[in-house]
């Protein structure tokens, strides 16, 4: 969302939102109105799945609040100051929506507006007499400049913001009429709410631009290193026969300008100290680059000083002697970008090294649970972000030695699709729907065989002048909601929202669900 594009669905009904403006020039007939109807449906179903996924975003903040406080809170303050700024906007638009349809009398049995044609009532009350279209445009003013100084040096999310929430003067031909006539002027009411909704829709999808970008900024600017030490990239410490063992030295937060001295050993005493004078490496980029060939099968040790000329004087910092091993050729294959646990539920893992029996293995995790033995183990994620697996072992004369680590990102479990029939949207006939015992939760293309059960839902429909609204606890459809869907009339919209479902992880909110009843 941060560059500003849109879903094929949105750019569809952005199309049709053109197209429709374009033919009220020419006649005004019910299919076009009708079609307005449609279209202002679509577009109220675009913005609930956006603001679904703006409030997931806000969980993310809370979550980075609970983790580091003192890093989010910058960031959480200006995401809360967008949310705040884009429902001041959102609900002035729905209230001028609302104030209009009461005004024509509400809506037809259908769920549309009634005197979907009307000119007089939204001409008076935009531009004549309430003059609320000069109000929106200052709102709508506030708002984008508030979004543009909120993310100052993004320039495509700028660019968007300008480019949406334009209220400049129209050019029709030669003449340049303003923002509020060009908008409002001479059109009937449906199109003029859809008009508003697609505002509405444009807020949403501007707040989630902005907030995805300040989001982006957690830990940014953390500070890498604090003091000037000397270290070492090792990228693999288990080699095979016939490769290379590489390692880099360094000076960390060094000046590049400068080239340090770097000294191997491959010997020493048993208080850890060099014996030998040791190898002088080659130097790149400020890196010690060191290589031996793995001529042999065994455990090597090596270790090795950075010196450099510091402002004081040269000073030389000492690398610890560690170890590498050398074994036999064997093909390992790890999907690298699926490690994963999942929170909440039983990760099963197994572990081996070749040439090393799996009794003499020695596992352990940080970040989470770990149980079992052998090879075979399960791993019960903590509250952090990754988790550390690694695995040692204890060779014939008793002595542990580190064989490696693997990394793994630590995720929730996505929240399940909720279903009706089968269904998440779409047309549903009467009957199949009040045949339905209530509202399924389901997982799909999941690793794990996970159970979620509703807990609650809202239903909202059109019952004769008014949209009825009901809460449900439970996942099953009680007697007020088979009465409400008894009494729809076909061609109109049911929408099942709210939707909250546990599972071994906990309660999580699902998708919405929206009907066209035949």
């Amino acid at each position: 969302m941060a560059s500003g594009k849109l879903t094929p669905r949105q750019k569809m009904i952005n199309m049709m939102y053109l197209v429709l403006t374009a033919l009220l020039a020419l006649n005004v007939s019910k299919e076009i109105l009708d079609a307005f109807v449609v279209v202002e449906r679509s577009l109220m179903t675009s913005v609930d799945k956006v603001e679904n996924q703006n409030e997931n975003i806000y969980a993310q903040f809370e979550a980075a609040m609970g983790e580091n406080a003192a890093k989010a809170k910058e960031w959480n303050d200006k995401a809360q100051d967008v949310r705040a700024h884009s429902n001041d906007l959102y609900n002035y638009i729905q209230a001028v929506k609302e104030h209009l349809i009461e005004e024509v009398g509400g809506y037809d049995e259908e769920g549309r507006p009634l005197k979907m044609d009307n000119r007089e009532i939204p001409a008076n009350y935009l531009l004549v007499k309430e003059k609320k279209a000069y109000e929106l445009k200052e709102k709508i003013d506030e708002f984008r400049n508030f979004l543009v100084a909120t993310v100052p040096n993004n320039e495509g999310i700028i660019n968007n913001l300008e480019t949406i929430f334009n209220t400049d003067k129209v050019k029709n031909g030669d003449v340049k009429s303003d923002w509020e006539k060009a908008t409002f002027e001479h059109y009937p009411l449906m199109a003029v709410v859809t008009f508003l909704t697609k505002m509405q829709a444009d807020v949403r999808t501007a707040e989630t631009d902005v907030i995805s970008d300040l989001q982006t900024n957690i830990g940014k600017y953390d500070v890498k290193v604090n003091k000037l030490d000397a270290t070492a990239i090792v990228p693999n410490s288990y080699v095979f026969t016939g490769d290379t063992f590489t390692a880099e030295l360094f000076i960390a937060a060094f000046d590049t300008t400068k080239v340090p001295t770097v000294t191997i050993y491959n010997d020493y005493d048993e208080e850890g100290n060099p014996v030998g004078e040791g190898i002088q490496v080659p130097v790149k980029n400020g890196r010690g680059i060191y290589k031996v060939p793995a001529q042999r099968e065994g455990v090597f040790t090596w270790g090795g000083s950075v010196e450099i000329q510091t402002p004081s004087g040269a000073q030389k910092f000492n690398v610890d002697p560690r170890t590498y091993q050398v074994a036999k050729s064997a093909a390992v294959i790890s999907p690298t970008k699926m490690n994963v646990l999942y929170r909440g539920v039983d990760n099963p893992i197994d572990v081996s090294v070749p040439g090393i029996s799996p009794s003499n293995l020695k596992v352990t995790c940080s970040g989470g649970g770990l149980s079992g033995s052998n090879g075979s183990f399960i791993v019960q994620p903590g509250d952090g972000e990754k988790a550390i697996i690694s695995v040692s072992a204890v060779d014939e004369d008793g002595k542990t030695k580190n064989i490696g680590q693997m990394e793994f990102r630590i995720k929730r479990i996505p929240p399940p699709n909720a279903l009706i029939a089968g269904k998440q949207d779409g047309k549903i006939s009467k009957n199949a729907l009040s045949g339905t015992q209530g509202i399924a939760a389901v997982l799909f293309d999941f690793p794990f065989d996970i159970q979620y059960k509703v807990t609650s839902f809202t239903v909202r429909a059109q019952q004769g002048e008014y949209v009825q609204t009901v809460r449900v606890q439970g996942n099953a459809f009680n007697q007020e909601v088979r009465s409400l869907i008894q009494d729809m009339k076909p061609g109109s919209d049911i929408s099942f929202t709210n939707i909250m479902a546990k599972g071994p992880d906990g309660t999580k909110k699902c998708g919405a669900i929206v009907f066209t009843v035949q």
